[in-house]
């Protein structure tokens, strides 16, 4: 699981974040019918938007060749991936994700980024 602080556990014990919780009612559940057993790996990291997520998930989470893979996001995080994507297109930084790249192609926030916009927008801090 990836995600920003609620996936990590901020505010909760050891053992009790939801990814623990998931596993432990796969496990209940499924697993001894079959023999198998479930392990959920936890990658959140508080305050990390969708746009840092994306690497951990490339150089970190699929080293580990999951079977399945759960992002979540925060809407209070939008305004970090707003500024990300500014600062990237700014600094002339090329997205290494072919998706991402083309959906901010089409919403022209390079051409923002070329026009040397700050990158805090009012309305989204």
């Amino acid at each position: 699981m990836l995600g920003p602080s609620h996936v990590m556990g901020s505010g909760v014990a050891d053992g009790e974040t939801f990814p623990d919780f998931l596993e432990d009612r796969l496990n209940q559940s499924a697993a001894p019918q079959r023999g198998a057993r479930y392990e959920v790996l936890n990658f959140g990291v508080s305050g990390y938007s969708l746009l840092e997520q994306l690497p951990m998930l490339k150089e970190r989470a699929v080293t580990f060749q999951p079977n399945a893979v759960f992002i979540t996001d925060s809407a209070r995080l939008k305004a970090p991936v707003v500024s990300h994507l500014l600062d990237g297109g700014a600094h002339r930084v090329d997205i290494p994700f072919p998706g991402l790249d083309a959906l901010v192609s089409r919403t022209g926030v390079r051409a923002l980024a070329r026009r040397r916009l700050p990158s805090s927008i009012p309305g989204y801090s």
